[in-house]
């Protein structure tokens, strides 16, 4: 009888165990829509401390971990010199492709800081990909300032961040 309780108690914390372990090998993370990742992205830009603003970009994007030190965010349109309390970044979607064969997505925004307004927003150009079923990244994304005031998205400051191919 002693063996036989042995046993099952064995088997039962063996269970506890595999069952505990199983739980996390399974454990899927949580959904995020194209438009949860750049709103993400935008209060990321938001905070003073950057360091995190790399996990919004896919894994394989160049110099993922330095992002929050690249010339577009660290010393560009995107420091967070060039916002405000009264004036924070604000990026509002206008326009969105379906998946291309790849499975990625073109995003289309404006761009809004402290020196960009509303009525003159810089454009910026997002690609996106679902890595995970229904968990989006950002791949890539271009961002151009019009800073000759003529109204031409004609690349006159151009920051771009990208995937690696």
């Amino acid at each position: 009888m002693k063996k036989i309780l042995y046993y099952v108690l064995i088997t039962a914390v063996a269970g506890t165990v595999f069952l505990a372990a199983g739980c996390e090998l399974f454990n899927k993370p949580d959904p995020v829509t194209i438009t949860e990742r750049i709103t993400l992205f935008t209060e990321a830009l938001n905070l003073e401390d950057r360091t995190n603003l790399y996990t919004h970009f896919h894994e394989d994007t160049q110099n993922r971990q330095q992002i929050a030190s690249s010339t577009v965010v660290e010393s560009g349109p995107m420091a967070y010199a060039n916002r405000s309390d009264t004036s924070p970044f604000v990026i509002t979607i206008t326009d969105q492709t379906s998946p291309d064969a790849d499975g990625k997505v073109t995003v289309t925004a404006t761009f809004v800081n402290a020196n960009l307004t509303a009525a003159d927003p810089g454009s910026i150009t997002f690609v996106m990909k679902e890595i995970e079923a229904t968990v989006w990244y950002i791949l890539s994304f271009t961002l151009w300032i019009d800073v000759n005031d003529d109204d031409v998205v004609d690349a006159d400051e151009e920051y771009v961040i990208r995937r690696l191919y």
